[in-house]
């Protein structure tokens, strides 16, 4: 076996040191080696280390949006759109108002129940209205809607997070629990 020709071994290597250079100049520039801000949740959760869980009617405020569940409701539909027997539609009505210049998605679909024991319910078409309006929300903006979902009849112990994909920031789920 030859040894490799010392030009191609030096322009393998100067090009390995290249790209590592710029990988750690844009990690640098972009901030990937800080931590991102976040807000300083308070009270128990905080202090087991978890992240706090709010309750309707407190504000959820992370560095892009704060959030405000203003009230949960059971919502009626035309018939022919019941659920099925055993389920009924209950709706989430908050708000969504942005803080930065990162474009926050306001859409149903980052929107989970939880239920004790482990269930999730995803956000159904149909419901309260008027209806979550899906758009995008920075500083100065927000929207105001229902978000509806199917769940057990008499479930109990229910969050409500909130999670919506942030381009350009860090994920920052928001997490509610729901008194019934």
């Amino acid at each position: 076996m030859r040894p490799p020709h010392p030009k191609t071994s030096n322009a393998r290597a100067g090009f390995y040191w290249a790209v590592g250079s710029f990988l750690l100049l844009a990690s640098s520039l972009l901030g990937c080696d800080q931590k991102p801000p976040r807000s300083e949740p308070t009270g128990p959760a905080h202090v087991l280390g978890m992240p706090r869980k709010y309750s309707p009617g407190e504000s959820a405020t992370t560095p892009h949006f704060t959030l405000e569940v203003l009230r949960t409701k059971r919502c009626s539909v035309e018939p022919h759109f019941q659920p099925p027997p055993g389920v009924e539609k209950l709706g989430v009505e908050l708000t969504v108002s942005g803080l930065s210049q990162v474009q926050v998605p306001v859409n149903p679909f980052y929107a989970t129940l939880r239920a004790e024991g482990g269930a999730r319910f995803e956000a159904t078409l149909l419901g309260c209205t008027p209806q979550l309006e899906a758009r995008r929300v920075t500083a100065g903006q927000s929207v105001t809607g229902w978000i509806t979902f199917d769940v057990p009849e008499g479930a109990e112990a229910l969050e409500f997070v909130y999670s919506p994909a942030l381009i350009g920031a860090p994920n920052d789920p928001v997490t509610f629990t729901l008194a019934r």
